[in-house]
């Protein structure tokens, strides 16, 4: 999997995006096809779109979360096993003030 350190390419949210945009445009043509009536008469257009656009946005944030959370737990990982901790250092005194 190809990681971009300076966050210069913007293929990750990009894809996030489309599949926000698919799963919603699926689940919404469901929800319309199952409802009460069938696809003909529970169809609105506006909302099709709508909720698309709703699933790009959400896609776009999810995607970035992602990336930035595959960040921490590399550095956190990094600075776990290749560093000394401060609490390992401080707990390993005792004190007798």
């Amino acid at each position: 999997m190809y990681k971009d350190p300076n966050g210069e390419s913007i293929v990750g949210l990009l894809v996030g995006m489309a599949v926000g945009t698919a799963i919603n445009a699926i689940s919404y043509t469901i929800q319309a096809a199952c409802a009460q009536g069938g696809i003909n008469s529970n169809w609105n257009t506006g909302q099709f779109f709508q909720s698309m656009a709703m699933g790009a946005v959400s896609g776009f944030f999810s995607a970035g979360i992602r990336e930035q959370n595959e960040n921490f737990v590399h550095y956190y990982y990094n600075a776990k096993h290749y560093y000394i901790e401060p609490a390992a250092v401080f707990g390993s005194i005792d004190s007798d003030k």
